[in-house]
């Protein structure tokens, strides 16, 4: 369905972006990060796939992932002055 679909481009993006973290800086923090978050949004979309209706624990993993994200990405933000469209992703996500 299409929360499926939504959690499957939030986890690719996720981790492209962890990866391009990891190839233009040297970041492990942000492969690390884009590979757990992720493959978290991944899971949940096979989840949701698999059981092909919402369930709690389905949506469960979804926001906890992003609600992860959210609160790194507006720390850096606050921090650094630098913002990500990963922050308003995860949010037109959750």
């Amino acid at each position: 369905g299409g929360s499926a679909h939504l959690n499957y481009a939030a986890g690719g993006v996720l981790i492209a972006g962890g990866l391009a973290g990891y190839v233009r800086a040297g970041s492990i923090a942000s492969l690390a990060g884009g590979g757990t978050l992720g493959g978290a949004m991944c899971v949940a979309g096979m989840m949701i796939s698999k059981a092909g209706t919402l369930k709690d624990t389905h949506i469960a993993l979804a926001l906890i992932a992003s609600t992860v994200l959210l609160a790194t990405m507006g720390q850096r933000f606050f921090r650094t002055g630098k913002f990500s469209l990963l922050g308003p992703l995860q949010a037109w996500v959750l």
